[in-house]
């Protein structure tokens, strides 16, 4: 096994909202690149924390790796998350996550490997494993009271999709959520408008419910 090193960004430390995680906050221990969150059931396993293993700083790299393991058939694995991150304001990041989207762990995107096998940057977060689209930009921003406010927007084609943050206290994670992802375009002096809790769908359409969001809406430009 070869010698690794995870460094993360230096203002990774306490609570954090994110966009994949729609059960709770996320908690960051950077003395031991301790992550609690993210969770996730792979197979029947559950998985609520992580450490960092290995990085690539010249690429913003940052290799995960569960600190439960999965039974698979009887068989214990690590689940890897692997995700490259971008500083966006003093108190936001935002970040994808190189990994296929694997239907045995929630439809989330990770690594699932047998325990003897090791992994780094170079094998955990090879593009042939698996690379998001743009649409799937998860957003980290750190924790304070407040009111919602869009943290981050992209455009894909003829589509925006604009994340939007709950930061007041009150969100319960079951009524109501830490984040809204809306995809949105406008077309023949329509606007139209699809929700999602949390991050943004690889296949979310404006004018499609998601089977995670609330419904659609239609606006208009004309007064009646």
């Amino acid at each position: 096994m070869g010698v690794y090193s995870c460094t993360l960004p230096a203002d990774w430390d306490g609570e954090w909202h994110d966009s994949s995680d729609t059960t709770q906050d996320i908690t960051i221990t950077r003395s031991n690149n301790y992550v609690v969150g993210w969770g996730v059931i792979v197979y029947i396993s559950p998985i609520t924390s992580w450490t960092c293993v290995d990085g690539d700083t010249t690429n913003n790299l940052l290799l995960f790796k569960s600190n439960q393991t999965a039974d698979v058939f009887g068989a214990p694995h690590d689940i890897y998350r692997c995700i490259k991150w971008e500083k966006l304001t003093e108190y936001s990041y935002s970040y994808l996550i190189y990994a296929i989207i694997d239907s045995s762990a929630q439809n989330k995107r990770v690594l699932i490997l047998a325990t003897y096998t090791v992994a780094d940057t170079s094998s955990g977060c090879n593009p042939s494993n698996g690379i998001p689209s743009a649409i799937e930009t998860v957003v980290l921003v750190k924790k304070a009271g407040g009111v919602a406010y869009c943290a981050y927007s992209i455009s894909v084609g003829s589509n925006y999709y604009v994340t939007v943050v709950n930061a007041d206290s009150t969100v319960d994670f079951s009524h109501s959520f830490r984040f809204t992802c809306y995809a949105v375009k406008s077309f023949g002096g329509l606007v139209y408008a699809s929700d999602n809790k949390g991050m943004c769908l690889p296949n979310q359409d404006p004018q499609t419910k998601s089977a995670t969001g609330t419904g659609t809406l239609t606006f208009s430009a004309f007064s009646m």
